[in-house]
């Protein structure tokens, strides 16, 4: 299906903030934008076009894995899906660092995140 570059379905979303002040990620990097990529969401096309190029990502990538991972929450937005695409088992990392669905401990993790 990836009719469409992901950035450009994230920018027709408006999924950029950005911010005057600085963002802390995860990563524990600072930055100026924040990505709501949940609102890829808002339109069945955009979100489905997106699955389907994180799934070509994933399948491309030539990584071996056994599970495909999403952190809480709105990654799970999109790995609960590129899994049930790929026939791969999923879990859910929770914030507090526990894990719903599959077993992770002496797997290898693909995680999807936007």
């Amino acid at each position: 299906m990836m009719n469409e570059d992901p950035l450009d379905i994230l920018v027709k979303n408006s999924c950029f903030e950005f911010s005057d002040s600085f963002i802390v990620y995860s990563s524990g990097k600072v930055g100026q934008y924040y990505v709501h990529s949940e609102n890829i969401t808002r339109d069945g096309y955009n979100y489905s076009n997106m699955l389907y190029n994180l799934k070509g990502l994933v399948e491309k990538s030539g990584v071996k894995y056994d599970i495909i991972t999403g952190g809480e929450s709105r990654d799970w937005v999109f790995s609960l899906p590129v899994a049930a695409l790929t026939l791969s088992p999923h879990a859910m990392i929770r914030k507090n660092g526990s894990v719903i669905g599959a077993k992770i401990e002496n797997s290898k993790v693909m995680y999807i995140a936007i």
